[in-house]
């Protein structure tokens, strides 16, 4: 496997353009296995010392964070390639002194690469908000009809 880091973006560019400092240094993850792209872990070091995920970290009044975000990885290769992160967030930040990720879930692929972790960062999990879920039926006409027999009561 290949692990890359990525010097530009391709994503996210006005929020970067908006909100990144001088100081902050792009730290995007590609890992590909036979030329195939099996994880993007889309981050960023703020001040150059604390890891994020592109789109958060500006200022609270300015805050447009976005909700549950998560790495992508494809889905054979979870285990070995949170192992890969674990071992390459280790070693490539020794010099940065947090990982702060916002919005995240307890399934997430990043919390369990931020537990794997624990021993080189300090960490404080804390569990906040609410999350809604709406149950949507597989077919758009049945949920159209729903809204119909809603309408009728």
């Amino acid at each position: 496997m290949v692990v890359k880091k990525l010097k530009t973006i391709e994503w996210l560019q006005l929020w970067w353009q908006t909100f990144a400092s001088h100081n902050d240094l792009l730290h995007i993850i590609i890992i590909m296995k036979q030329g195939i792209t099996i994880c993007i872990a889309p981050f960023y070091l703020k001040e150059g010392r604390e890891l994020r995920f592109i789109g958060t970290g500006e200022d609270e009044k300015a805050e447009v964070v976005s909700e549950f975000l998560d790495i992508l990885i494809y889905e054979k290769h979870i285990n070995s390639i949170l192992k890969i992160l674990a071992k390459h967030l280790g070693a490539e930040l020794e010099h940065a002194n947090s990982i702060e990720f916002n919005n995240i879930l307890t399934s997430s692929h990043t919390f369990v690469l931020a537990k794997m972790v624990k021993n080189h960062f300090w960490q404080k999990i804390q569990l906040t908000g609410l999350r809604y879920i709406i149950d949507l039926p597989n077919e758009y006409q049945t949920y159209l009809d729903s809204l119909r027999d809603r309408k009728s009561t």
